[in-house]
């Protein structure tokens, strides 16, 4: 993720979706006995939301969840359906509150607060409360399931009013955030537009929203769109005098100038000014990623000693949650950056090893495949619902003229009957076909999808090979040069033992041979096959060797990756030769298919 892209987490990240703190204290008994009184039913759910926003986090556990069963019998003895799916959303909330982490609770409540909204046909509160189970998984980074939820409401909205919705300004900006971090840029700039039409609870809501698609435009890479929402955002910050907002969107511009690699020293001010605001007025995060931004231009201008301070600095606010991740990657790449400047080269073996796992738990976390396959399903299931809407207004159509039909003649009434058969057999059997159709292209964008990810696994994995082969190649040259400096004699068995250390995570063992060939195997699914019925005598460590050759690597490449000598590689290239019957030569005939 983009620098831009982890600094809209920070109005998202600690707060559950009907959830936040006010500045004034609250009544700690009878919470709810205000919304009793109240005759209309959406101004019953206002009421009830920002009461729970209230004192979900001023409370003690023990009071909110008796409130809220006060609530359940207000929605009871009131008959209000609405308020009863709008309980059970909230009791989610609470337990998540109370876990801190996914629980059984919460989704026991949040899927019973969904499945209540459907059997009581409630469009707008099944909205709601899909966007609520959305938002749950979506803050415990369980993106998969978060996209699901938030896939099905986005698909009841296409024939809702928004304006039916409980605070629609809020539930809009919660479908733009989450379309915004699966870098859906266009669709979360729809939805927070849209809830710009709408009241927002308060002047922060808005100033976050038009920062939000600043953001968006500026990782579209268009600049002008993002800085018309950059300095609105700005001057409503400034009107509110909320100078914590005011750093954040300089912070946000200053992102925008470095990205163009433009207007550093105006960014680095910016950049301060981000960061004083957010220490100032406790925003630890924000703080965090302007100080990482901050060290980052430092090192451009390899300023070294300060960049060191500041990423010191930064590592304060570090915590276990998932998104931490991001930081701590760039936090690696920098201080490596550093210790190389230095020579000190079991540092920078050691920082270096830190940012390889971290990018490769990231790319875990981020696992788009999954989300593209969950959006082929929606896009399936949204076609099977108009299929089953065009044949009931097919029958529709047909009961009509049925009555139509008893006050004509029996000619007439023989005639249109065949013929209002025969045309729902016809758009019956167009619906089939196209429904058979459409399966096929999701079946065959489904393969190509597969296929596709799997050729860029490969691709990856040949570059991370490569780029870790340089690594090690630059290690031994300094080890080399180490050899012939009796000065550096100290640094000579620290500097051994990190390139041993990368070594063994760079080998190829059995278990990582039997991870690469299945993904050797997606792309090119023959390949072994076609050898094996050719030559039947070829070994499995020759077989190694011809698919690493089939991703073009060079013989120096093949010996890092195999743990042999260049040597070693270039005999059993020799033994190919004899085993196939070639002649000899520099390169191995293309066997291979």
């Amino acid at each position: 993720m983009s620098k831009l892209a982890v600094s809209c987490l920070k109005g998202t990240l600690f707060f559950f979706f009907y959830l936040g703190i006010l500045s004034f204290p609250v009544k700690a008994r009878d919470s709810y006995v205000p919304v009793r009184s109240i005759k209309s039913p959406a101004g019953r759910l206002d009421r009830a939301i920002e009461i729970n926003r209230q004192t979900s986090l001023r409370i003690d556990t023990t009071t909110v969840l008796r409130d809220l069963n006060q609530l359940h019998k207000i929605a009871t003895d009131l008959d209000d359906k609405a308020l009863e799916c709008l309980y059970y959303g909230l009791m989610a909330n609470q337990y998540s509150i109370i876990a801190d982490r996914p629980n059984a609770r919460s989704e026991e409540y949040h899927q019973k607060a969904v499945d209540l909204a459907k059997a009581y046909n409630l469009p707008a509160m099944v909205v709601v409360n899909l966007i609520n189970y959305g938002y749950y998984h979506y803050n415990y980074r369980q993106m998969v399931p978060a996209y699901k939820y938030f896939l099905e409401a986005d698909l009841l909205l296409k024939d809702l009013n928004p304006a039916t919705l409980p605070q629609p300004s809020r539930q809009l900006k919660i479908l733009g955030y989450f379309y915004y971090y699966i870098k859906e840029y266009n669709q979360a700039i729809y939805y927070l537009k849209t809830g710009l039409k709408y009241p927002s609870e308060s002047q922060r809501e808005t100033i976050d929203i038009n920062n939000t698609i600043g953001l968006c435009y500026a990782l579209q890479s268009k600049d002008q769109q993002a800085i018309y929402y950059y300095n609105k955002a700005t001057a409503l910050a400034e009107a509110a005098k909320d100078t914590v907002w005011v750093g954040i969107v300089a912070g946000n511009t200053a992102r925008l100038y470095l990205q163009n690699n433009e207007k550093i020293d105006l960014a680095l001010e910016k950049f301060k000014l981000n960061r004083a605001y957010s220490i100032r007025f406790n925003e630890p995060l924000d703080a965090m990623l302007a100080i990482i931004d901050i060290a980052s231009i430092h090192i451009k201008k390899k300023e070294w000693k300060l960049a060191e301070q500041y990423l010191n600095e930064a590592e304060t606010f570090l915590d276990a949650k998932p998104f931490f991740l991001v930081s701590k990657l760039k936090i690696a790449d920098m201080r490596a950056a550093i210790a190389e400047s230095r020579h000190q080269y079991r540092e920078y073996a050691s920082f270096l090893k830190q940012y390889v796992s971290l990018k490769d738990s990231l790319q875990q976390r981020d696992n788009s495949t999954e989300i593209e396959r969950v959006r082929l399903f929606w896009e399936k299931h949204h076609f099977d619902k108009q299929r089953e809407a065009m044949v009931k207004q097919a029958k529709e159509e047909q009961s009509k003229k049925r009555n139509l039909i008893i006050f004509s003649s029996l000619l007439v009434i023989i005639l249109i009957l065949f013929y209002s058969r025969q045309r729902l057999k016809n758009k019956h059997a167009a619906a089939t076909l196209e429904k058979q159709k459409i399966e096929h292209q999701l079946k065959q964008q489904q393969v190509e999808l597969e296929l596709e990810t799997a050729k860029l696994a490969l691709i990856n994995f040949t570059d991370n090979l490569r780029e870790k082969n340089k690594i090690i190649e630059h290690m031994r040259s300094q080890i080399e040069l180490m050899d012939a400096d009796i000065i550096s004699l100290e640094q000579y068995p620290a500097q051994q033992a990190g390139l041993q250390a990368l070594l063994e995570t760079h080998l190829m063992t059995e278990e990582s041979w039997k991870r690469f060939k299945g993904m050797f195997l997606k792309v090119y699914p023959s390949f072994f096959r076609e050898i094996l019925s050719r030559y039947p005598l070829t070994s499995e460590s020759e077989l190694r060797i011809l698919s690493l050759l089939r991703l073009d690597l060079n013989n120096r490449e093949i010996a890092e990756l195999l743990g042999i000598t260049i040597d070693g590689v270039k005999k059993a290239k020799q033994r190919l030769r004899k085993k196939v019957g070639a002649l000899p030569g520099d390169n191995i005939p293309q066997i291979y298919p």
